[in-house]
């Protein structure tokens, strides 16, 4: 492309690029020449020492300006330097056609194009553009005979169903001479006004179905005001502004200002991890309830689907905001219910009971015989100490005052948020 060292050459006629030098001092036998270059730098960089008249330049790129200079060595000393000559190479343009040479084997090449029309001979790579609106980059082996390109602009984009505030570039019809699709994947570059965008709508690629008359989006690259896709056939395309769900913003608890855990729930109510209540409040102190938790713990493990159905023996009091998260969370081995087959929605939570919901949802391995190291580890219920082991263990769970874990204790909504954020962070690091 643009950027890689092509085999074009200049041919440095060393005569033409002298100026001013010493008497005596001419393509003789005993002078030699030698060709300094620069590209974009203070200092002269010496290329070549050349015996004769004339010197080919190589490996150079594409569009790249170079200067030249010269300067002469002979029995009589070293002349200055001959005025620079600037150079700018190119490849060859649209109309080029490749050769074959005598030995036989095809001159493959790039043929660049600007005016939208591009003849591309066999095994050649190609680049046809429409001003800065449209590119088209051609690999070699995209086709196995002479390829034309042509693109040109919709002159009346009202025919295809797409509103005109959509359009966030012209509509731009690209076909070729040859039916099927490329042996290669061709890269088509679309620029757009990104200052057309309104609130919520981000841009997109399309590509015109003619059988089912409807655009059909294509997964595409977005670099500030152009887009980039790989197709394998032509068409119309055009970049269209498409709408996006606005983000919805996280409540303001006003019971939280100043509240120790107020970055902690901010942090939750973005992840919709909590909503609070109808008149607006979190109630940071109130004892969380199972049901409260069990939505929270859900909500933050992002589980989705029906859920199981509920067989509890108080089902019926499960309220309907929290009736399918539970079956969710029965269905994900998170939660079981007490012995008696009652789960008990609107009673406190303890410390000891939500360390073994938790657990349950990271499918931690809990040992029975677990030794907690809290102070009051032997108030810690059988069934819970291994829960809590392994939760201090990833530092989910932390005592209160004098390394107590309190576990029969109830646990406050703000606790509660704190913990499953640590949770959210170990599985992060997991």
């Amino acid at each position: 492309m643009r950027s890689a060292k092509t085999g074009l050459r200049i041919v440095m006629i060393l005569w033409l690029l002298w100026g001013m030098v010493w008497p005596g001092f001419g393509p003789a036998a005993n002078q030699a020449h030698a060709v300094y270059g620069k590209i974009w730098s203070k200092d002269w960089t010496k290329i070549a020492t050349v015996p004769g008249a004339t010197y080919t330049v190589t490996g150079l790129i594409n569009g790249q300006p170079y200067t030249f200079t010269v300067q002469a060595h002979s029995l009589y000393g070293t002349s200055d330097y001959s005025d620079p000559l600037t150079a700018v190479p190119r490849r060859v343009e649209s109309g080029g056609s490749g050769g074959t040479p005598a030995g036989g084997t095809p001159v493959c090449d790039t043929v660049i194009s600007t005016n939208g029309q591009l003849t591309l001979p066999p095994c050649w790579s190609g680049e046809v553009s429409l001003g800065d609106a449209v590119t088209v980059i051609i690999p070699a082996g995209a086709a196995d005979r002479e390829l034309t390109v042509t693109i040109r602009e919709v002159p009346d984009p009202r025919q295809l169903p797409a509103e005109q505030d959509q359009l966030l570039s012209p509509v731009f019809e690209i076909s070729r001479n040859i039916p099927g699709t490329f042996g290669k994947p061709v890269t088509l570059i679309l620029n757009f006004d990104p200052s057309r965008l309104k609130d919520h709508q981000v841009p997109a690629l399309f590509f015109y179905d003619e059988a089912k008359k409807e655009w059909v989006e294509l997964p595409a690259a977005i670099e500030e005001d152009r887009i980039t896709v790989t197709v394998d056939e032509f068409g119309k395309f055009a970049v269209l502004a498409v709408g996006t769900e606005p983000e919805a913003s996280a409540p303001e608890f006003p019971d939280m200002a100043g509240h120790w855990a107020e970055e902690a729930v901010r942090r939750a109510a973005a992840k919709g991890m909590i909503t609070g209540y109808p008149d607006g409040t979190f109630r940071p102190e109130h004892p969380i309830t199972r049901a409260e938790f069990t939505v929270m713990l859900v909500r933050a493990l992002q589980l989705e689907g029906t859920g199981a159905p509920l067989a509890f023996i108080d089902r019926d009091r499960i309220g309907s905001w929290a009736a399918q998260v539970i079956g969710l969370a029965v269905q994900a081995g998170i939660v079981r219910g007490y012995e008696d087959g009652s789960f008990r929605p609107d009673e406190p939570i303890t410390r000891a009971e939500m360390a073994v919901m938790i657990a349950h949802a990271l499918k931690l391995p809990i040992g029975e015989d677990a030794a907690t190291d809290f102070a009051d580890d032997g108030a810690i219920p059988q069934w819970a100490k291994g829960a809590v082991k392994a939760l201090r263990d990833l530092g989910i769970v932390r005592g209160r005052g004098d390394n107590a874990f309190a576990p029969n204790d109830m646990s406050t909504r703000a606790e509660a948020v704190v913990m499953l954020l640590r949770m959210l962070e170990a599985m992060e690091q997991s």
